[in-house]
């Protein structure tokens, strides 16, 4: 019965682990700041004529910029 029980808390917590990381990206990832140049970047190409990839942990060149990082009005 006790190994029964623990497996199922781990299945549980695996479960909420997988489905919680990456809904929680965009909520902590950091804001851009509200500026033109920021309000006309919607794709990747455009936040790369600015910003150089390899010196961002974590980040590689066919990442999508705009889908984590969003723009920050009035913060």
């Amino acid at each position: 019965m006790y190994r029964k029980l623990c497996r199922l808390m781990i299945g549980i917590f695996a479960v909420a682990v997988l489905a919680g990381c990456p809904s929680r990206v965009e909520r902590y990832s950091p804001r851009i700041p509200d500026s033109a140049a920021h309000r006309q970047a919607v794709q990747q190409k455009n936040c790369l004529e600015c910003h150089e990839v390899a010196s961002v942990p974590h980040h590689s060149n066919n990442d999508d910029c705009t889908k984590c990082h969003i723009i920050c009005r009035g913060c």
